[in-house]
């Protein structure tokens, strides 16, 4: 490693990618610079223009480019004897359907395989039923949202999810059956054949014999995952292949929706079944239950004391130093970090 003499920090994103940067290396050297400060380049929110909102702290933002163009990066910098300093956000990510970190903990609450990742407050230990998240993300109190029709149900790629405009939330597969069931017993006289009901009633009776979502022991989590999984994976299968099953998806998803009059009753009987609450915005500052980055709510902490959650996160980054990628690191918010001396 060169000594860190000077550093000259770039701003990369989708505009300005890895291979833009190799053309200004010749200039930085004739400055002086011995040290390029990268912003950021794991994986971050789309079309993200600082890179702070990491979504996937495991993988290379693909917008930035590929392992190979930082390879050639870095070998650029060797050929003008400079280096890489590299700023990283350990201590949160944003949230949202990007995460499928955070999507598979609001799916399954504390017995995703994730749960222990985030600061979530989930409630005393002995408690028969774990808090949910609190999410506050809605423009207005939830039932005058319901009632505006701002909330929709979708069936897309398999899975149920509720959508508040350009948010998109997942539906704990236990709780799948509610909607399943909306109409259930027009599915046969709807043109539906004895076998297709029959199929449709099986995947409605194992989404309902899932363990339990309070669950945290490994063998419930891992069995929860499997086998709500597998049953998903039959009713996409059978979406895919029934004409009648998928005119009863689509009038299930009509009855969650207004003009219908039970559209209301249907969406908050669904929505008290997710790991999760959807809330008012404004009511953040008095129930939030998982800690974030100042009062920003969808950017969340990570349980960086955790050895298994530091040493998940941080693989990337670590791997790119043991390649020689990287020569420095700036670690973004020493505040964060379990004891800062």
């Amino acid at each position: 490693m060169e000594t860190l003499l000077a550093t000259y920090r770039v701003q990369l994103h989708a505009g300005f990618r890895l291979t833009d940067l190799r053309s200004l290396i010749p200039y930085l050297a004739q400055l002086g610079v011995t040290h390029v400060y990268l912003s950021p380049i794991l994986r971050a929110r789309a079309g993200s223009r600082h890179g702070y909102d990491i979504v996937d702290p495991t993988s290379l933002n693909p917008e930035l480019g590929s392992e190979s163009d930082l390879k050639q990066l870095v070998n650029t910098l060797r050929s003008q004897r400079m280096g890489v300093l590299l700023d990283i956000v350990p201590n949160h990510m944003a949230t949202g359907s990007e995460n499928r970190f955070w999507e598979d903990v609001l799916t399954h609450g504390p017995s995703s395989r994730f749960a222990d990742w985030f600061d979530i407050d989930w409630g005393p230990p002995n408690a028969r039923r774990p808090y949910r998240i609190f999410l506050p993300v809605l423009g207005d109190r939830l039932a005058r949202v319901i009632a505006r029709g701002e909330l929709r149900l979708v069936y897309r790629e398999g899975d149920f999810r509720i959508e508040y405009f350009e948010q998109s939330f997942p539906i704990d597969p236990g709780s799948v059956p509610l909607i399943l069931e909306i109409q259930l017993p027009t599915l046969g006289p709807s043109g539906a054949t004895p076998a297709e009901v029959r199929e449709l009633e099986a995947v409605i009776a194992a989404l309902r014999s899932l363990p339990p979502r309070s669950s945290r022991a490994p063998g419930a989590r891992t069995e929860r995952q499997a086998e709500a999984a597998e049953a998903l994976a039959k009713l996409n299968a059978l979406h895919g292949t029934s004409a009648a099953i998928r005119a009863y998806v689509e009038s299930v998803l009509a009855a969650c929706a207004p003009p219908d009059p039970g559209s209301a009753r249907h969406l908050r009987r669904l929505l008290a079944a997710q790991a999760y609450r959807l809330a008012y915005w404004r009511r953040a500052a008095r129930e939030i239950n998982y800690r974030r980055f100042f009062t920003i709510s969808h950017l969340i902490a990570l349980r960086m004391e955790d050895p298994a959650v530091f040493s998940a996160t941080h693989a990337r980054i670590l791997e790119w130093i043991r390649e020689g990628l990287v020569d420095g690191l700036r670690v973004d918010h020493i505040d964060g970090l379990l004891d800062p001396r």
